[in-house]
């Protein structure tokens, strides 16, 4: 690693926010629960241009994403996906 981009506290409090968004009350991301792996996830919504000036209307003129990662506790395991 190159530098620190950022503290191993902020790294750490940033986990635990994602963490809670899979698995706290008033998290939206529940359907991303996997059975026996402890997963954190950030999610986000985005209005699609018009392609001027402004953002299509109505239901279908959202696009929804989401980036997801297996927390490691330890080093010695690890979660890839391609």
């Amino acid at each position: 690693m190159i530098g620190q981009p950022v503290s191993a506290k902020t790294a750490k409090l940033v986990r635990q926010h994602m963490e809670d968004v899979v698995y706290k009350k008033y998290g939206i991301g529940s359907d991303y629960k996997i059975k026996g792996v402890r997963i954190a996830a950030k999610t986000g919504t985005a209005q699609v241009s018009n392609g001027k000036s402004g953002y299509m209307s109505g239901d279908d003129s959202y696009l929804y994403s989401v980036a997801a990662m297996r927390p490691l506790r330890t080093l010695s395991t690890s979660c890839t996906s391609q």
